[in-house]
């Protein structure tokens, strides 16, 4: 999930498959990255973890997985959010449109090619370059 810099998503969502131990597991995977991305960004600062921690704890006690992905699912996207509007989209993508629907996701353009854009920039044309 990038994120939260993953090398792979949590499988928190209900398949085929996935058993309800593993899906609990993955919801605090999830809440633990939240929890880290807090402390880290005080953007997402504001936020109480610790009721959405018993809310999803609660739902999960009871056998309500699918409550517990949904009130998971909204906080994820209030987060992307807030990341959206933190760095006014220089660090996430917007794809599609307001029409006919579209998602944000956070993005990081790699390091090599924020260098060669940075010199890109800095470079001279070599048709502006006197002769001499």
């Amino acid at each position: 999930m990038s994120l939260f810099e993953l090398a792979r998503t949590i499988k928190y969502e209900s398949r085929p498959g996935r058993s309800p131990a593993a899906r609990r597991a993955a919801f605090d995977d999830l809440l633990a990255c939240l929890r880290a991305a807090r402390d880290a960004r005080s953007a997402a600062g504001r936020h109480d973890l610790a009721a959405l921690d018993r809310a999803l704890q609660a739902l999960v006690a009871a056998g309500r997985l699918g409550a517990a992905e949904d009130e998971i699912d909204a906080y994820v996207c209030a987060y992307v959010a807030i990341y959206h509007r933190r760095w006014h989209g220089r660090r996430s993508l917007v794809v599609g449109d307001v029409a006919s629907g579209y998602i944000v996701t956070r993005w990081m353009p790699p390091p090599h090619t924020a260098l060669r854009q940075w010199g890109a920039r800095l470079a001279v044309p070599v048709a502006s370059v006197p002769v001499s």
